[in-house]
């Protein structure tokens, strides 16, 4: 085994990471081109290193986290993930966005104003969600 392997078991068990990242985290070691290429083979032969797992899991923090499709889809498209839209399409984002609106006014009454629905438009908005998305669910929220 080479140190390239080990180096990369030991990232492996901190957390998932894509083919891209695990070799940009190699390289930055130091690893030559060939270590790293026999290091990646053998972890996909034993499925230490699988790209739809790491998608599968990123998809789920990220949502949890309260980001929405737009932003996950880009990050996955940076990963060089295939087939990104898949992990996207099993969440249900009516509810995630609904949970992080929720959470938000708390504290609040739950009625709008103009200004509150544009403020809590632009949040969304920054966090990734699409906008159709977006006024589907604050247009059923009472606005003043």
């Amino acid at each position: 085994m080479s140190s390239a392997y080990t180096r990369a078991i030991q990232l492996l068990a901190q957390r998932e990471y894509s083919e891209k990242e695990l070799r940009k985290k190699l390289c930055l070691k130091q690893f030559s081109m060939d270590q790293i290429d026999l290091a990646i083979k053998e972890l996909k032969s034993h499925n230490f290193l699988n790209d739809r797992r790491f998608a599968e899991a990123f998809t789920y923090f990220k949502s949890n986290k309260g980001y929405g499709p737009v932003h996950i889809l880009y990050h996955l498209q940076q990963h060089h993930i295939p087939n990104p839209e898949y992990y996207i399409n099993e969440i249900d984002w009516e509810a995630c966005i609904l949970k992080i609106y929720n959470k938000r006014m708390r504290h609040q009454d739950k009625i709008l104003t103009s200004t509150e629905y544009n403020k809590h438009f632009r949040f969304f908005m920054q966090r990734g969600f699409p906008t159709d998305l977006i006024k589907n669910v604050l247009k059923n929220q009472t606005i003043r």
